[in-house]
């Protein structure tokens, strides 16, 4: 099969757009992991925190409304 002019442009148009591509999604790979490395970084009090979860405090505050329990018991 013979490449004419028009196909070889086009051939090489994708090309750039793939590399491109790639180049972009790579570079943007590389920059979200060092942001999330670098906030971790900044913030370690953050990791001994005990995390909030609503559903299961409000779940607890819903058990003791229902029970008549004057407060919750921690």
């Amino acid at each position: 099969m013979e490449m004419g002019r028009d196909d070889a442009r086009f051939r090489a148009w994708l090309g750039t757009v793939i590399r491109n591509a790639v180049y972009n999604h790579c570079s943007q790979a590389t920059t979200r992991k060092r942001r999330e490395t670098n906030a971790a970084a900044s913030n370690p009090a953050s990791e001994n925190q005990p995390s909030f979860q609503p559903h299961s405090s409000i779940t607890g505050a819903w058990f003791f409304f229902v029970a008549g329990a004057s407060s919750p018991v921690a």
